[in-house]
């Protein structure tokens, strides 16, 4: 792949851009190498390319975070028919950065992707089903469209079918089918998907009680942020040194396998892991605007 990127091939610069972002195929991460060959694909007018580009600026990773940048390679990209494209499209306007919040307009580029078979657009198309956004509120449709993304193996989409099942939504309640989709989520280093599962393994819902995975879990998402992650290990009585916070989830998209929490109840559990130390400044504001900006 790297001689056909370096030939100029632009579906193979977008290819090897994306190993770099993961660390995949025995290269260490590297957002900037990821950028230069996004941009190479992208100037070639690649719609791969433009596609990640775009989302490198929409996210922030390597470079400062540009919605109207980001706004334009992604329409570039969608405009072309491609499948992530038009479902990165459609979370801009879903989600109203760098453009006024259009549910109407993000459910069609969500459509278009999932009329694709594409997993990103389902699963963005399920979360608009689950909280009635832009159409009524229908849980069986939402969990028939994780379930598409989820057996194409999307851990977003595993971890809030996952939750469906925990909390009966849309299907009947199974808790043992809920904690092997957590599972699946959380071996993808999917934060929600470790919590969920974490908190499964420590309750015994739907699997055998563990105690000491389940702390691992925990673990694992509270190094990504994961606000009631923190918060059940403090009340385990995990030293908050342990607990490390230095990555942060990019979007909260769907309540705990419990009681559904309102945008309200969000913030107050964030504002306690502030008040308590647990995460700095700049995470509390950035998970701040993350539930302010889903609108849950």
């Amino acid at each position: 792949m790297r001689a056909a990127a370096e030939a100029g091939n632009s579906l193979a610069q977008s290819g090897l851009g994306f190993a770099y972002i993961y660390g995949k195929g025995g290269l260490q991460k590297d957002l900037n190498e990821a950028l230069r060959l996004f941009r190479l694909s992208a100037e070639q007018g690649d719609a791969h390319g433009q596609s990640n580009l775009g989302v490198m600026y929409m996210e922030g990773l390597g470079l400062e975070k540009d919605y109207a940048e980001a706004l334009r390679l992604l329409r570039l990209s969608a405009e072309q028919g491609y499948g992530f494209g038009q479902a990165n499209l459609g979370s801009l306007y879903a989600r109203g950065f760098g453009v006024s919040k259009d549910y109407d307009e993000a459910i069609k580029w969500f459509r278009l992707s999932t009329d694709q078979g594409n997993s990103a657009g389902q699963y963005s198309l399920g979360v608009m089903y689950l909280n009635g956004f832009g159409v009524n509120k229908d849980y069986i449709e939402a969990a028939r469209l994780f379930r598409l993304s989820a057996d194409r193996g999307l851990a977003s989409a595993q971890n809030n079918l996952g939750s469906m099942y925990m909390n009966g939504l849309g299907v009947k309640k199974d808790l043992v089918e809920a904690a092997r989709l957590f599972q699946l989520a959380a071996e993808q280093d999917n934060p929600q998907g470790q919590a969920n599962y974490g908190l499964a393994l420590l309750n015994g819902a739907g699997i055998r009680r563990n105690k000491e995975e389940a702390i691992n879990w925990l673990l694992k998402a509270s190094a990504q942020g994961h606000p009631q992650a923190i918060t059940t290990l403090k009340k385990l009585g995990i030293p908050p040194a342990e607990v490390q916070t230095a990555k942060v989830n990019a979007v909260i998209d769907l309540p705990q396998p419990s009681k559904p929490s309102t945008k309200e109840e969000k913030l107050e559990d964030i504002k306690k892991l502030f008040d308590d130390g647990l995460i700095s400044e700049q995470i509390y504001l950035e998970k701040q605007r993350e539930v302010l900006d889903t609108g849950n």
